[in-house]
């Protein structure tokens, strides 16, 4: 094979190699490809950076304007009678390890089984242990007739020493066999809870049984801290 035969070999692969590629894909001529120059896709390019730029910012900024005039910072944008719980609080519980289970089993005589309850405890507690190192001057005085105060947009001073024997020097009863139990009513915006019973307490009043006869012969006495049940026992 001379020369000039090679040289004409190649001249066509190169050409049929080219030719594989779609010219609405790729065109050599005009040098686009998908039927644009290259600054015809930065010009494409930057104008859909800032179109969706500007759309992303137009959407953030709406939702920004709308949470802050409808949703207040400290409260819910439904409180008291508009809101789903409609004055009726829940009733939870301390400890609690796992929101699936309410069942509370451990062994006396083993201080692991129950220390993660008492560790719970503890956490819960914390709070209000910060929360009283604060000055009384940060607190609602709840003093007057039936616990009322005229300052609602403090809260009423909690001090941990009213809950008896349950408090994290005693282990909160684990270790002797009288567990404690912390009951706390979710909080309700707008909520003041009425007394119904002054004459026994100023305190919300509770009361706990078993929920089957096996429970009500195993759960033993009860007692109260810092107030009284439904039938006036501490």
């Amino acid at each position: 094979m001379s020369m000039q035969e090679f040289s004409d070999n190649l001249s066509t692969l190169s050409y049929m190699s080219r030719r594989r590629i779609p010219t609405w894909i790729y065109d050599p001529k005009n040098k686009t490809l998908f039927g644009r120059t290259c600054c015809s896709w930065i010009l494409c390019i930057l104008f859909y950076l800032v179109y969706y730029a500007c759309l992303a910012t137009f959407f953030t900024c709406l939702l920004w304007l709308v949470l802050y005039c409808n949703a207040p910072e400290n409260q819910p944008a439904r409180t008291g009678a508009q809101s789903l719980l409609d004055f009726k609080p829940g009733l939870g519980f301390r400890p609690l390890l796992d929101v699936q289970k309410s069942l509370i089993r451990y062994s006396a005589d083993d201080a692991q089984t129950y220390l993660p309850y008492t560790q719970n405890m503890d956490a819960y507690l914390d709070t209000y242990n910060q929360v009283n190192a604060k000055p009384d001057s940060q607190f609602a005085n709840c003093k007057g007739k039936e616990g009322e105060t005229k300052d609602v947009d403090k809260v009423c001073k909690f001090p941990l020493e009213v809950l008896g024997p349950c408090n994290t020097a005693n282990n909160y009863g684990y270790g002797k066999g009288t567990p404690c139990v912390l009951l706390k009513v979710n909080k309700v915006f707008g909520w003041m809870p009425s007394i119904e019973r002054p004459s026994q307490s100023n305190d919300i009043l509770v009361s706990c049984s078993g929920q089957n006869s096996a429970d009500e012969e195993n759960i033993g006495s009860l007692a109260y801290y810092p107030s009284k049940n439904f039938s006036g026992k501490q």
